[in-house]
């Protein structure tokens, strides 16, 4: 923090947080060299520079990759305690725990929430799968795909449609069965090869 900021009740209580989870507790630094600080400071605005690890310490990137919520949260709880807010409850991230998981017939190490006989998992933690994560900012919505798939069929060419109606026509398929064949990353390429073979 600025060397001229007075307060550090702030600074404090997220410190505090952030040491809880593991990492060291190195205090409260004050400086007026760094721009940022500089910066900010000149334009009469309270403010902190949290450094919440170092990347060349394999350590301090280990806690930060497993920790990344919490750290997230200890941060934000901070803040709140404070400038006085209250810290809403932590129920939630006290049933986090980290568990095996068998997707695909392989085993993968998630963070699952265990609630009223449910269990929930990020859907981040399927990545380690090969599965896409995506999110549509203008509806807000999560999504995901699966391995080796795409999230869209772009508009068939004229080949790729004589195909598509030729693998229907010779193996009666439905328009969703072709529907899941196209959306393989490579679909395109895979219905022009079965309807070179079905002849």
């Amino acid at each position: 923090m600025h060397t001229n900021e007075q307060g550090v009740t702030v600074e404090q209580a997220v410190l505090r947080r952030m040491a809880a989870l593991g990492f060291r507790n190195r205090g409260i630094k004050r400086s007026a060299g760094l721009a940022v600080l500089k910066y900010v400071f000149q334009r009469g605005v309270s403010h902190a520079l949290i450094e919440t690890c170092f990347i060349d310490d394999k350590d301090d990137m280990a806690l930060y990759g497993q920790k990344f919520d919490a750290i997230a949260r200890a941060i934000a709880d901070g803040v709140a305690e404070g400038f006085g807010v209250a810290v809403q409850s932590k129920e939630e991230d006290e049933m986090v725990k980290e568990k095996t998981v068998s997707i695909d017939g392989k085993d993968y190490a998630c963070s699952v929430i265990e609630k009223d006989g449910e269990n929930y998992m990020r859907l981040r933690d399927l990545t380690q799968a090969g599965y896409g994560v995506t999110y549509d900012a203008s509806t807000k919505t999560p999504g995901m795909t699966a391995p080796q798939t795409r999230a869209d069929i772009p508009a068939a060419g004229d080949e790729v449609q004589a195909a598509i109606d030729k693998v229907r026509q010779a193996a009666g398929l439905e328009e969703q069965t072709m529907t899941y064949l196209l959306k393989y990353q490579y679909g395109d390429e895979l219905v022009k090869k079965i309807a070179a073979a079905v002849g």
